[in-house]
């Protein structure tokens, strides 16, 4: 169960200022239980499954725009939060009688953001300009724990190595933009700028590593005629970490484990995107897109020291093909409020 409550409220200041604050708090219960039985020649094994995990999360975003200059500036804030504390328990026991045996793998995350971000617009000259810089401080505290069950039931702990630690982000961003009409029929977009990230890890093997890298794109939309449109977009782009992948942990409903790796970075990629979209009238529309992207970094599972394996970086990647999208109406064929929906 996910019940969530929020509000938002709303405020129009002097000189257009426009303000808003948002309110978001959710809850999560969850409860799993399984059994079953696996037959084998050598004998008969009972497996039960219970998870337990309660948690909650918060986000707190407020925003406030007005006039300044020859623009205008919007200044935003978000907090963001979640906490999931979880256990999972498997035993397995055997129908001759022998001593059951059993692993538990609790897990408490706490995971929080804080993000500023202005963004000032302004037009000069037919050219549409806008500078954006944000800042955000991530972290997660996590704290994960091991137990293998002893021959009356209780649990023991064992050592997991890589499973408790503090994960650290302090990210810094800017990027210009300027957008304008090349024709009537044809207008483009670049943003360029570059990105600062120092990623910590205290505890388990912990370091401080420093990135910087560059990131923009370049787009432009052609009007071909009154129904046909061609989208082009060329982006240098940098991923984001989940931070849970640099620590140690146990899957034990699958039966695998990740094993610590300090040494993850974010991917990143260049996107090459050629789309045309073809307006059908009453009939519907359809799209063809062309797309190419060359990754560094990417993100896979990774042999990790002798016997472990972790999310981990490759050197680079390929990716491309072609999609076709279309949506045909039904209706000029008699069937009323239906639609074909193909890709």
């Amino acid at each position: 169960d996910r019940p969530r409550f929020s509000a938002r409220l709303v405020y129009d200041g002097p000189r257009n200022g426009k303000g808003n604050l948002n309110l978001s708090y959710g809850r999560l219960y969850y409860d799993y239980l399984e059994t079953g039985s696996r037959i084998r020649s050598e004998g008969t094994r009972n497996r039960e499954v219970t998870v337990d995990e309660h948690g909650d999360n918060y986000e707190i975003g407020a925003d406030y725009e007005w006039g300044l200059g020859i623009g205008r500036l919007k200044l935003i804030g978000v907090s963001r939060g979640s906490r999931y504390p979880s256990e999972t328990t498997v035993i397995t026991r055997h129908a001759d009688g022998s001593t059951s045996v059993g692993d538990r793998f609790t897990q408490i995350g706490d995971d929080k953001e804080l993000i500023g971000r202005s963004e000032y617009r302004w037009t000069s000259g037919g050219n549409e300009w806008q500078l954006t810089a944000e800042g955000a401080l991530n972290s997660l505290d996590n704290t994960s724990r091991l137990f293998e069950m002893r021959a009356d039931g209780g649990f023991d702990e064992i050592e997991l190595i890589g499973g408790t630690a503090r994960v650290e982000e302090d990210r810094y961003e800017v990027i210009g933009s300027v957008g304008r009409s090349l024709s009537p029929n044809v207008t483009m977009k670049l943003a360029a700028g570059g990105e600062y990230s120092q990623l910590t890890q205290v505890g388990s093997g912990g370091k401080t590593r420093t990135f910087y890298r560059p990131k923009g794109e370049l787009s432009a939309a052609w009007k071909v005629s009154p129904r046909t449109d061609i989208n082009f977009k060329l982006a240098r782009r940098v991923g984001q970490l989940d931070f849970f992948d640099f620590l140690a942990s146990v899957n034990l409903q699958d039966e695998n484990a990740n094993a610590a790796n300090p040494d993850l970075v974010p991917e990143q990629s260049w996107d090459l995107d050629v789309e045309a979209v073809r307006n059908l009238g009453t009939l519907g529309s359809t799209t063809l897109r062309v797309y190419g992207r060359q990754i560094d970094d990417i993100i896979d599972y990774i042999p990790i020291g002798a016997t472990g394996e972790s999310p981990g970086n490759l050197d680079n990647a390929i990716v491309y093909g072609i999609e076709s999208r279309s949506t045909l109406n039904l209706d000029r064929y008699g069937w009323n409020g239906a639609r074909l929906d193909a890709s």
